[in-house]
């Protein structure tokens, strides 16, 4: 995987570089757990570092500065931009619960780890979508991405920690929102443009896996019935499908 630096300065490059390549260092072994675990074959050919204005700008009209296309993956590396990406998330909603709050504003550096395995994971061939496609399924596969990168990165009680963040999260915005469903997590929302709106959806996404979790009690039987659902051509939804069989 071949790493590509976007950035207009050499003082700017010269402080990201250490920081990408301890980066690309923490995930060799969790590219190799997916390789044993979730069928990584042909991952992305290239990540471009770069400034999250550019990242959502210049490479791609995207709302988040971080992205797989299947060919590369595009990321910003600096833990102080995404701090203020969340910032202006928030920044509508004074009265947003402080342990959301607090959360986001002291935004932990493992977030950025966190991100890239999440990005990594989405080239595992376990996930049946490609990426060009309508992707039904996106919700389970976002959701699943943020379980597994989580999972294996953060200790139980961090783990347990932003679970339980992200579900005051979803709470408090369905206040502005409606109440969040995985099925209406689409390509559609990723253009709502509003960041609170998309980022909940992520998060509602990955309680669901979790609660998934609970109630298969392995990830094995989830991908079996996850794989069972697109072979049969079920008219069931994923979410029906997989709450209910």
């Amino acid at each position: 995987m071949k790493s590509i630096f976007a950035y207009e300065s050499s003082q700017e490059l010269e402080t990201i570089k250490p920081l990408v390549e301890e980066l690309l260092a923490q995930s060799e072994a969790y590219k190799a757990y997916l390789v044993q675990n979730f069928q990584l074959i042909d991952p992305a050919q290239a990540v471009i570092w770069t400034r999250a204005e550019q990242a959502m700008t210049v490479f791609a009209q995207q709302p988040i500065p971080a992205y797989n296309n299947g060919i590369r993956i595009v990321m910003t590396p600096d833990i102080v931009e995404w701090r203020t990406f969340f910032e202006e998330m928030l920044s509508p909603y004074p009265d947003i619960p402080d342990l959301v709050r607090n959360y986001y504003q002291n935004l932990p550096e493992h977030h950025i780890q966190q991100v890239f395995f999440h990005e990594l994971t989405h080239d595992c061939d376990v996930f049946e979508s490609d990426y060009e496609s309508s992707r039904d399924d996106l919700w389970f596969e976002e959701g699943m991405c943020e379980y597994l990168s989580r999972r294996y990165l953060l200790s139980d009680e961090a783990f347990e920690q932003i679970y339980q963040i992200e579900a005051q999260q979803v709470a408090y915005f369905e206040q502005y929102f409606g109440k969040f469903h995985v099925e209406n997590f689409n390509q559609e929302t990723y253009a709502s443009q509003n960041l609170a709106y998309l980022m909940t959806f992520y998060a509602n996404a990955f309680l669901v896996i979790c609660q998934l979790v609970e109630q298969y009690e392995s990830l094995e039987k989830i991908f079996e019935r996850y794989h069972a659902w697109w072979q049969e051509e079920a008219e069931l939804s994923l979410y029906d499908w997989l709450k209910r069989t």
